[in-house]
């Protein structure tokens, strides 16, 4: 690289040179992801994952190319996109949790429970404890 008057400035030198690496680097692992081989084999829950990590990765990365070439990134729209690209993770990481740490009951051995805890065979039963049905009787042996 030629840096002009900063040549003899060895700590510029190596921080361009660190910055070069880095940016080769994060090219290599986003051609990577956008090249992923088995992306529709993915289950569904880990092709969102994959695609929240890949967006907000990328608006991030846009993010940081305005702070360098000084754009206002408070008024840019990439703003909202990274805010909403963060909602997007926050409300998938709900589910998530909604689904691991939610107990799931197991209807039909609870009804087990229920029944066999519930019966005891020296108890009456609902026919015992209604007793006998009332005979009719005529209207002439009410009065």
């Amino acid at each position: 690289m030629d840096f002009g008057e900063l040549e003899n400035d060895k700590a510029f030198a190596d921080k361009v040179a660190n910055l070069s690496k880095s940016i080769d680097a994060i090219s290599e692992h986003i051609k990577s992801a956008c090249d992923f081989p088995n992306y529709e084999e993915l289950p569904t829950e880990d092709k969102v994952k994959f695609d929240l990590y890949l967006s907000y990765s990328i608006n991030s990365l846009f993010w940081m190319l305005c702070k360098l070439q000084a754009i206002d990134t408070m008024e840019h729209g990439i703003r909202n996109e990274i805010s909403r690209v963060r909602t997007a993770m926050n409300r998938h990481k709900q589910i998530i949790e909604r689904n691991t740490i939610r107990p799931v009951i197991d209807v039909k051995a609870a009804g087990r429970f229920i029944r066999h805890g519930l019966w005891d065979p020296n108890k009456p039963t609902d026919a015992d404890l209604i007793g006998p049905k009332s005979k009719k009787r005529k209207a002439e042996e009410l009065t």
